[in-house]
């Protein structure tokens, strides 16, 4: 494999760059860009340059994307001002000024491909595959308006619990028991299947259909059942107790014959006996077994021997078979049932479009889509390689590799990774592909880059040496070889120093208790001590001047610790707690995981379900409250204390129904003062408090969706248990310069000057039988025999490694690596060297103890540059980072200096008229002066009533309720609706029941009321609502009213004008801005336009009740004669603007409210014609604060 040399590289064909860690993969790929932009294809040949559109780039994140295209933005400015004469020190940008012949031009070519960057072709890999199965729709079969989920957790929940009704429900009983105990719950069973769905092209072993499953578990049942009636029957257990054998062994223990008496008794299938063993305790090996017997006795037989034999063959079969029938086909249950729903309902996800596109180029066999894209993409850079899976490979080979697309001098596939930093296999990325594909490209166009530019020379010599230690350091060396690299060296003076000594290099702490192997736990615990001790020791020493980084005091920030899951890194933050050190974890975990999304849950039942105060006990000592026991008895023993906190737990549920979850949250923090409580005890305050705040927030969005208290509980319970919504991911607590705690995998692209592995000892046994087979076929075997475990774990351990190589290359300047003499399994020899580092520098034929593989640890440390190795003992108490004495300085607001105008705001006919109201206690409710408030949404009746539009609920949701329902029906045919946007009456009042929470027992009344109400006349117009033009009508039109300096008392002086009785004044005020508002309907009648707006206000149980004086006097004391000349004008204004030759006289026509309960009788219609002079007065008062026009 050649070195890389960015200016001589052919720009064409098929090529493979493989970057090692830090040697500077960006860098090139921003130099080929640049090359492509300026037509320097190929060395000493000049061909024609292509604009940013058609330059592709790939890579596989947003944040990578980002990063690219701001590298790119950087390179082209460095080059648009390297044209203009500014040195640079940039090589490349140098060599490229030196071959242009037309400066001009090139500049002006770069400096347009800077403004327009925002155009370039640079895009997630998902993010390409969307633009081009739009760009082409027809050559791809892809639908217009899918709906795109970025997660489909509720459909495969939906999904499993469907196959689950099919398939287990109908099951008989014991076949029911045989599948539940595999897995005891479709939540379970869709667990153990994530790891088949987040691969492609898996195939499946070994393969039982679930017929043939159940087929052996009813013979297991038969054999059995006749087993259990031939003991009895032939008195077995008799027989051996009467027979020569010796009772210690399992075929006459005590114990096993009660068990096989109590079996026989019993309907269960499986016989357990003592350690587990089953129905081949009695089968005809252990009668022939010598060892079973009395001294000098001879063996004796029994004919149901055959028969165990034959049940105990059954068990091992149906074990089996049943669990993995059940996943294959619980699989390809999921995979139609996706597939099927995801059509019907128009959806897709980000994999579904990966999917679509490779599908879409395969069935297109005349290559037109291929062809097509090709054309708009000459030229490919796909970053990040080593991370394609099949199908992301397959779309691009068939776009440049099929047919020989790339032999063509104008086009090219670069493909740009480190094999060695493949670590995404658990999301379906596949190292094999890579592989795969590596072999397709030619030998002369594999390109390598051979210098690290980001970490110091001892950090590079100590990678090369333990990678380059073993010909297998990477397992599959042969596809995936390790080359070392230089380092590009940095100054002496750059790195870091403790009392002006350099700390470089690689260096183990290996815990010193050699003697005995140590368990996981106390071994991660006593190391993440010793590591955070370590740090806290550096942080006193910069604190005091002699911790120093490039000249600079150390900083927390300059600091990482990497580990593998939140267990590690809960660990290390908590002893770095202790040391007095803050840090921040930087994690993908959802907020769902954490324990306080579980007390909340406990909290909102508690609130929720019915009067329980035992659960409000059990709140009580949770982080919401932060009581102990003894704090929580004492409430319990004073009874006046405990009824206020009952008092205080039913304002909590008040708060919750009034004003939401967050309210609540927000309350707790305040009222409980929960910062200080958990500060007392100890707890990560920023955390719990940016927790808290976070699932606050994703609530009260989904209280607001699901408009029900109960399902909001469903819903937080499967965000916990099942699945994590979008949006769930953890937030970081601070954005402080602290001590920054990064999974392996999240570290990938990052660098720290320090960085901490304290857990490199821990391994994992592989789990999952997962490997490749020859051909590169991916298997995933359920059932996997002694071969199929080796290849597996071969495959994982190749993972862990690359793993290793991600951590060990994120350090610059010094890395502290972790190590103690852990178990291997749950014997008590060392296990080191199953680990990866182990594989990778220990010979584990020579291990027997921990001071083997110590000594040969520190011989080769002592061998190699840039390697050192010491032993530590776990610290008897943590070292003390002293806590820096806060200052602050006086401050002071700035003053201001010119006055700001205030007035301005966005006002509304509510903000105008929401204290003016006066005395409401001198109305009655047949006058509605009240029912429009809020707080009568929560009064409920306490005796049966007649349902009727009287009876119907008051208060402002009923009112809301009856406005959507109107909104949403078709005046002209209300349960056959002729216009498509418009839906049948009963499913409207069905759908706005539910939305605002009203018994559904009121959906005939509101059906009946809705239809007589649109057939009654609009009096004094001779039509009624279900004889309007539908197309004549403007449902709920929103509008904007500009306002310049309103006095409120100007419009006292037109209300009092139009107000025959209690007139009530508005609130005085001057106002500026915009006046908001929705018309709930405008239609025209005879050739004039009217205003219409809905009212549910309550004046009496009569169609008597709402005459034209009750009306009147609610028009007047709820400043509705406000409402309508602000209506009016607005229509006024509209009209102006759409109607020619418009007339104020012809076309206004007034307004009407309805007042919906009186309107079944004939009553309840309230007009009023446009008083024209009125309305210009207020037009002209509204534009310019004055009455003159």
């Amino acid at each position: 494999m050649q070195n890389l040399k960015p200016m001589a590289m052919p720009l064409c064909g098929a090529n493979l760059i493989e970057a090692s860690a830090g040697t500077g993969k960006t860098y090139t790929i921003t130099a080929l860009y640049l090359r492509l932009l300026l037509g320097f294809t190929q060395e000493g040949k000049r061909s024609t340059p292509l604009s940013i559109e058609q330059i592709l780039v790939v890579t596989f994140t947003e944040a990578a994307t980002a990063e690219i295209k701001d590298r790119v933005r950087q390179r082209l400015i460095t080059l648009r001002d390297a044209l203009l004469g500014k040195e640079t020190k940039d090589q490349v940008v140098n060599e490229l000024v030196s071959q242009i012949d037309d400066s001009h031009s090139a500049f002006y070519q770069i400096d347009s491909a800077v403004k327009s960057l925002d155009d370039a072709a640079i895009f997630t890999i998902h993010g390409f595959c969307q633009r081009m199965l739009k760009q082409h729709a027809f050559e791809s079969g892809m639908a217009f308006n899918l709906q795109f989920i970025m997660d489909q957790s509720e459909l495969l929940e939906t999904a499993i619990k469907d196959f689950w009704r099919q398939f287990v429900f109908p099951l008989e009983k014991q076949e029911y028991a045989a599948v539940t105990s595999c897995f005891s719950s479709p939540d379970v069973l869709l667990k153990n299947l994530f790891g088949l769905l987040s691969r492609t092209g898996i195939e499946i072993t070994p393969h039982y259909t679930f017929e043939q499953a159940l087929s052996l578990q009813n013979a297991l049942y038969e054999t059995t059942s006749t087993l259990k009636q031939q003991i009895l029957a032939q008195e077995f257990i008799g027989f051996i107790e009467n027979s020569p054998f010796k009772k210690s062994k399992p075929i006459a223990s005590s114990k096993n014959l009660g068990l096989l008496n109590a079996y026989c008794q019993s309907d269960e299938v499986i016989f357990e006996g003592a350690s587990k063993r089953s129905f081949e305790i009695w089968g005809e090996q252990a009668f022939a077994d010598k060892g079973n017997y009395l001294k000098d006795k001879t063996p004796v037989s029994h004919q149901l021997s055959t028969l165990f034999d034959e049940a105990a063959t059954l068990k091992a079969q149906a074990e089996a078979a049943l669990p993995v029938s059940i996943l294959i086909s619980a699989y390809h249950y999921l995979v139609d049932w996706l597939l099927s729903e995801k059509q019907k309902h128009q959806l897709i996800n980000p994999d579904d479009l990966l999917q679509n596109l490779s599908l879409a180029l395969e069935t297109n066999t005349s290559g037109e889509l291929a062809n097509a894209i090709l054309s708009k993409y000459p030229v490919a850079l796909i970053d990040e390689f080593q991370d394609t899976d099949p199908i992301q490979y397959g779309i691009f080979a068939n776009i440049y590799l099929t047919n020989n697309s790339v032999s063509n001098n104008d086009n090219a596939l670069i493909m740009i990774g480190d094999p060695k930093q493949a670590i995404y296999g658990f999301r379906g990325a596949d190292i094999f592909t890579y592989i795969d594909a590596k072999r397709q490209v030619p030998l002369e166009s594999h390109y390598t880059l051979d210098t690290n530019y980001r970490s110091s020379q001892q950090i590079v010599d100590g990678v090369n040496s333990i990678f380059a230690n073993k010909d297998d350091s990477f397992i599959f060396n042969k596809d995936i070889p390790f080359s070392k690299v230089n380092a590009f060296g940095k100054s002496s003076e750059s790195g870091l120093f403790v009392n002006e000594k350099s700390k470089s290099g690689i260096h183990f702490c290996v815990l010193d208790e050699l003697d005995d192997t140590v368990a996981k736990g106390q071994g991660d615990n006593h190391l993440a001590n010793i590591c955070a001790s370590q740090i806290a020791e550096l942080l006193i020493d910069a604190a005091a001047g002699r911790a120093k980084l490039e000249g600079e005091a150390l900083k927390a920030s300059d600091i990482a610790v990497l580990v593998r899951d939140r267990n590690q890194a809960n660990s290390i933050k908590s002893a770095l707690y202790k040391c007095g050190v803050a840090s921040v974890f930087l994690s993908r975990d959802s907020v769902f995981e954490t324990p306080l999304a579980s007390h909340l849950l406990t909290f909102l039942s508690a609130l929720i379900n019915p009067y329980n105060e035992a659960i409000f006990r059990g709140v009580l000592v949770g982080p919401l409250f932060a009581l102990n026991y003894s704090q929580v008895h004492a409430l319990t023993q004073n009874t006046n204390a405990w009824e206020e906190t009952l008092e205080h737990f039913a304002e909590l549920k008040l708060l919750l129904q009034q004003k939401g979850v967050m309210a609540v949250i927000e309350s707790l923090v305040e009222l409980n003062a929960l910062p200080s409580r958990w500060q007392q005890k100890g707890w990560d305050v920023p955390r719990l408090l940016t927790d808290i705040r976070h699932l606050g927030e994703l609530l009260q969005q989904k209280q607001l969706a699901l408009n029900s208290y109960h399902r909001l509980l469903h819903w937080l319970y499967d965000q916990i248990t099942k699945f994590a919504a979008e949006g769930s991911q953890l937030r970081l607590e601070t954005d402080q310069q602290l001590v920054n705690i990064v999974t392996m995998h999240g570290s990938k692209g990052l660098e720290y000057p320090v960085v901490y592995m304290p857990f490199v000892a821990s391994f994992r046994e592989n789990n999952d039988a997962v490997y490749h087979k020859d051909d590169g076929t991916l298997i995933y075997d359920l059932a996997p025999d002694d071969e199929a475990k080796t290849l597996a774990s071969k495959e994982s351990l190749a993972e862990d490694l690359r793993l290793l190589y991600v951590a060990l290359t994120r350090a610059v300047h010094y890395l502290v690596v972790g190590l103690y003499n852990c178990k291997d399994g749950r014997s008590k020899t060392p296990g080191i060297a199953k680990t990866p580092l182990g594989h990778l520098l220990l010979n584990k034929d020579d291990i027997d103890t921990g001071h083997d593989w110590y000594n040969q640890l520190r011989g080769f440390c002592d061998s190699h540059h840039g390697l050192s190795a010491s032993l530590y003992s776990a610290p008897e108490s943590p070292v003390v980072l002293p806590q820096a004495e806060t200052t602050f300085d006086q401050l002071m607001v700035k003053q201001k200096t010119q006055s700001v105008p205030n007035k301005w705001r966005l006002s509304s006919f509510s903000s105008l008229t929401k204290s003016s109201h006066g005395d409401s206690s001198s109305f009655d409710y047949k006058q509605g002066a009240n029912d429009e408030m809020h707080l009568l949404d929560w009064q409920e009746s306490t005796t049966a009533i007649l349902q009727n539009e009287f009876s119907f609920p008051k208060g402002a949701n009923a009112g809301s309720c009856l406005h959507a329902i109107m909104e949403e029906i078709d005046f002209n045919s209300p349960e056959q609706p002729i216009f498509e946007q418009k839906e049948p009456l009963a499913d409207v009042v069905e759908k706005q029941l539910l939305a605002y929470q009203i018994d559904d027992g009121w959906q005939e009344v509101v059906e009946n009321w809705i239809k007589q109400l649109l057939a009654k006349p609009l009096a004094p117009l001779a039509i009624a609502m279900e004889q309007l033009d539908m197309t004549q009508c403007l449902i709920e039109m929103e509008f904007m009213l500009p306002v310049n300096e309103l006095v409120t008392r100007k419009l006292n002086d037109i209300l009092l004008t139009q107000s025959r009785d209690h007139f009530t004044p508005l609130t005085s005020a001057t106002i500026s801005g915009m006046l908001k508002g929705f018309i709930d309907l405008i239609f025209c009648f005879d050739g004039r336009y009217f205003v219409l707006d809905y009212k549910s206000n309550y004046l009496g149980d009569s169609g008597e009740d709402y005459n034209q004086d009750n009306m009147e006097t609610v028009m007047s004391s709820h400043h509705y004669h406000l409402q309508y000349l602000l209506y009016t004008v607005a229509l006024h204004r509209l009209l102006k603007q759409r109607i020619a030759n418009y007339d104020i006289h012809t076309h206004l026509g007034g307004s009407l409210y309805l007042f919906m309960r009186g309107m079944p009788t004939g009553n309840g219609v309230y007009y009023k014609a446009p008083d024209v002079e009125q309305v210009l007065a207020l037009d002209s008062l509204f534009d310019k604060g004055t009455f003159n026009a």
